[in-house]
Parts: structure tokens; C-alpha cells; sequence
């Protein structure tokens, strides 16, 4: 059977009038679903990053209450340090976190990661005094990401004044594996 030039482009025209308009309804419903699917997707992501940064919240909150607690020793009021150390050390146990003890003039006292009365290094890992720089030691301070000089792992450290008889007289910090 031979078609005519004629009917053919008409069969083709019917034929592409149906496919057309067919496949731009497809190509709409499946960006339609996309766009759907990523709106949902980024609304999960978001639920997510908010529950993470309650965690977060709360675990920073419960450091920095421990280390208020032992700020308050009545060992560190007194001056017993070898005490207060071994009361930090039962409380804050290592590898995972450490308790470090600052003079106001930067030098560590002492580190719950190192024996008490040892050698400990000279500056700070920590982004800590630039922060204290910036925001006053008064307040509690939370480091970036760094890493710790005794243990040579990614820590991050909160930081707590310690005041007696109404003055700052240490900074304690704890250190924390990431």
C-alpha cells in the first residue's frame, strides 16, 4: 500500500499533536514531583539540623554546669591542688575529656591528662584566649575545633572562670575529644 505524500504528513502531525502535548505533561509532573521531593527533603534536613543543634546544646550545657560545680570546689578555694586535681581526674575521667587549670596569665596548672606536677606545654591548642581577648574571661567560652597538644587528637574546650572570694583567680577548661 503506498500512502500519499499528503496523508503521511497529516498522520504525522496527528500523531506529534498527541505525543506533544503528552510529553510536556510529563516533563511538568515529573519536575513537579522533583521540586515536591526537594522541598520535603530540605524541610527534613532543617528538622534535622535543629535537633542536632539541640544536642549539641545540651551536651555543651552539661560540661559547662560540671565544670562550674568544680569550679567551686571547696580543694581549689583553699589552694589544694594535688586534691583538686584528683577530685578533677575521678569526675572528668581521661582519655575522652580533660580538665585543665589556667593561671589568669595563660600558663597551665595543671592537666588531667598528664600526672600532676608534670611538665605541661605553654600555649594553648585552643582558640580560647583570642576569644577571651574579644568577650571577657567572665563568661564561659566554647573553642573552635583543634588540636589538642597532650593527646594529638581534634578536641574542642569550654571554659569557666573560677572565682574566689569574689575575683577571677583561674580559667578551667575542659577539653573535649570530638
Amino acid at each position: 500500500i503506498v500512502i500519499p505524500m499528503r496523508t503521511r504528513l497529516r498522520l504525522l502531525l496527528l500523531v506529534l499533536s498527541v505525543l506533544v502535548p503528552s510529553f510536556l505533561a510529563a516533563a511538568i509532573a515529573v519536575a513537579y514531583v522533583y521540586y515536591d521531593a526537594r522541598g520535603t527533603q530540605d524541610w527534613a534536613m532543617l528538622d534535622t539540623a535543629r535537633a542536632m543543634a539541640l544536642l549539641v546544646d545540651n551536651e555543651l550545657e552539661k560540661k559547662e554546669e560540671l565544670l562550674r560545680v568544680l569550679a567551686g570546689s571547696p580543694s581549689l578555694a583553699a589552694g589544694e591542688l594535688a586534691q583538686f586535681y584528683e577530685h578533677a581526674r575521678r569526675v572528668v575521667p581521661p582519655p575522652e575529656s580533660t580538665v585543665i587549670l589556667f593561671d589568669l596569665d595563660g600558663r597551665q596548672v595543671f592537666n588531667t591528662r598528664r600526672p600532676y606536677g608534670s611538665a605541661l606545654p605553654t600555649r594553648k591548642g585552643s582558640n580560647l584566649d583570642e576569644l577571651g581577648r574579644r568577650d571577657g574571661i567572665d563568661r564561659t567560652l566554647v573553642s573552635d575545633l583543634f588540636m589538642a597538644q597532650v593527646a594529638r587528637r581534634y578536641d574542642y574546650a569550654i571554659q569557666v572562670p573560677v572565682r574566689i572570694d569574689g575575683r577571677i583567680r583561674y580559667l578551667l577548661t575542659m577539653g573535649v575529644n570530638a
